[in-house]
């Protein structure tokens, strides 16, 4: 047998070496040459404490060894399974389980002591099958312990391992958070989302290359610089004009992109021409624009916008830009209508409007955000409705005239003016094709639809209750991410008492002022408050409590300063410029300008007084009590009537 064992796989070993083998097996002694002897012998097991054979397999861990006790001492029969040691238990032992069939109840613990056999047992065996066969128990390994040089290696893979988890996570994270998806109503219901459709429309794309859309233009960007440009800028409509400016840039920007990656609109024809139009008349002001820039440099130029500054705009520019807001204002109408069929996202406004509601982080804008949004687009839509009809009228009024003149024959203005339609008859027939609720036998158009959406929203806005965002955990005051006590904010306001106090008669009755902040009463008319009344019904405009009778001053309010600038030295070198005895002096512009910011800044820090210690809003009319309308001031004491008695 062992000349055969050799012979074949794995070992393979040729005649001689199996030879010598065979012969130095036979002469060890008591050696044990057949199966049969094998299983007749007292063959004797290695003890419970010994450790693994090198020669065997390794040992196997988590088996069961019965622990039932016999004339022959401890059973010791070594399974796999809890069947096979239940089994051999019942047949071997004639053992009975005290744990009953049926459901445990919940309260009642598996008695451990119930089960006559031990867990976790190492074992080892000498043969697979045969006699002397079963399994013995040996000790558990020991754990080994790593060297220095395996712990740098394992710190190392630890290390490599968990920057590629950090940076397939990341990976994954900017994969879900740049893909727009569409969210699962019965997940994550939110019927704002669900009315306004912003997701399915938006549903796939890149939320980064979206959001640039609809980003200002910047020097890269010629041609929308000069769209944007277009757009008139007054102050008291600006935010509402930056609203459109985003629609319409993120509809030049996407109509360069493959439809694949950019949302579903679709232009309607006259859309298609207005924006076409539109871009052929910005390239043509740019190519003039460089050569005029070209020729104006060529000519000197250069040194006159040195010493003047900036060029001014030349009538030939500002006619040829007029060109550009014409086209640009073409195409917002033509936006505005679009006859909204099967799906109102075909609109490119509404697209863009939707683009809008993206925010910075993963989430949308909601209703109490998002709504002046709409509101913007509406406010810009009726005033663009009315330049419209504005425009067509004086075209019409132009093309008249020059027919009129190739016909050789004249017609005057008021006449031109009568013989064309009316800017109410232009402007109420846009008003009734596209901005106003449409009739049921006509197609919804754009503003109809964020009508709705606004009206929507500010149902949402009106009745949802705002969440609390201040907290208070003892004396301190949490909100957002600032974090102050009541202790500081009673430092706050004596700082502001302080400040206010410092301004007043520093910066406006210029009185000294002593290092603690103190002033000499002399220095300043004396006022007595105790007497001081007001009369709350009087109503009239610019009427201040310094104007009831009742009230009596040491010195006229109006005129007690002034009159310091030409009897005191120190106060008429500050504001008038000196000259001649025979010329008339002069108030220097600069010291009277900082005079009315020191004048602001003292009504800011009083109006911040008169909030913080009265707990509420100050009345619309109290400052003007407290300061005259005509920039008297109450001498002596004033701001201490509301924040110096702080205890």
């Amino acid at each position: 047998h062992i000349t055969t064992h050799f012979a074949g796989k794995p070992h393979n070993l040729e005649v001689d070496e199996r030879r010598k083998i065979a012969d130095e097996v036979a002469e060890v002694n008591g050696l044990i040459t057949n199966e049969e002897v094998l299983r007749r012998s007292e063959f004797p097991f290695p003890a419970a404490t010994s450790k693994p054979i090198e020669g065997l397999a390794a040992p196997k861990r988590g088996m069961l060894q019965c622990i039932f006790e016999s004339t022959n001492g401890v059973c010791g029969y070594i399974c796999g399974t809890a069947s096979r040691m239940r089994a051999h238990c019942i047949q071997e032992h004639k053992w009975a389980s005290t744990c009953k069939g049926g459901r445990r109840k919940k309260h009642v613990k598996f008695p451990n002591n119930d089960i006559p056999w031990r867990t976790d047992v190492s074992c080892q065996r000498f043969f697979v099958q045969g006699a002397k066969s079963r399994y013995f128990e040996v000790q558990a390994p020991s754990p080994q312990i790593p060297s220095q040089a395996q712990m740098r290696s394992r710190t190392s893979q630890f290390q490599t391992a968990k920057q590629e988890m950090e940076e397939a996570f990341r990976a994954a994270e900017d994969r879900e958070r740049q893909e727009i998806k569409e969210f699962e109503e019965s997940r994550e219901p939110n019927p704002w989302l669900r009315r306004v459709g912003w997701a399915a429309h938006l549903a796939g794309l890149d939320r980064d290359d979206i959001r640039e859309m609809v980003e200002p233009a910047d020097d890269e960007e010629p041609e929308l610089q000069i769209l944007c440009k277009a757009w008139m800028d007054i102050t008291t409509v600006r935010s509402y004009t930056h609203v459109w400016r985003q629609i319409l840039c993120y509809i030049v920007r996407a109509e360069e992109e493959d439809p694949i990656n950019r949302p579903a609109y679709k232009l309607t024809p006259r859309q298609e021409i207005s924006i076409q139009i539109l871009r052929e008349s910005i390239r043509k002001f740019q190519a003039w624009k460089h050569a005029e820039d070209a020729e104006r440099d060529g000519s000197n130029g250069k040194e006159e916008e040195d010493n003047e500054g900036e060029w001014e705009e030349s009538d030939e520019e500002i006619k040829r830009m007029k060109k550009v807001q014409r086209d640009v204002l073409r195409f917002c109408i033509d936006l505005l209508d679009h006859p909204l069929q099967d799906r109102e996202y075909e609109s490119a406004m509404i697209s863009g409007l939707a683009v809008l509601g993206l925010r910075d982080d993963e989430g949308w804008l909601d209703a109490e955000d998002y709504t002046p949004k709409y509101s913007a687009a509406i406010k810009l839509a009726r005033l663009m409705v009315v330049q419209e009809a504005y425009e067509r009228k004086e075209e019409a009024m132009e093309l008249l005239q020059e027919r009129y003149s190739t016909q050789q024959q004249g017609i005057s203005q008021d006449e031109s003016r009568r013989e064309t339609s009316s800017y109410y008859h232009l402007i109420s027939r846009m008003v009734k094709k596209f901005m106003t609720m449409s009739p049921g036998d006509r197609d919804p158009t754009p503003m109809q639809w964020i009508f709705r959406a606004r009206s929507y929203g500010f149902k949402i806005r009106y009745t949802t209750t705002a969440e609390g965002c201040i907290q208070w955990v003892g004396d301190t005051i949490l909100y957002q991410q600032i974090r102050f006590d009541m202790a500081e904010v009673k430092t706050m306001m004596r700082g502001l008492v302080d400040e206010a106090r410092a301004v007043l008669y520093k910066e406006l009755m210029m009185v000294d002022v002593d290092s603690q902040g103190q002033v000499d009463a002399t220095q300043v008319p004396g006022i007595d408050w105790d007497m001081m009344v007001d009369n709350p019904s009087e109503n009239r405009v610019g009427w201040s409590f310094l104007d009831d009778e009742r009230n009596r001053f040491e010195v006229d309010g109006k005129w007690w300063l002034y009159e310091r600038m030409f009897t005191e030295q120190r106060v008429r070198e500050r504001f008038i410029n000196e000259t001649s005895e025979d010329e008339r002096p002069t108030i220097r512009k600069d010291i009277a300008d900082q005079y009315q910011r020191s004048i602001d800044r003292f009504r800011e820090v009083l109006l911040l007084l008169f909030h913080l210690s009265g707990a509420k809003e100050a009345p619309a009319d109290e400052p003007r009590k407290c300061w005259g309308c005509d920039g008297r001031i109450p001498a002596k004491e004033a701001p201490g009537t509301y924040s110096l008695r702080m205890d």
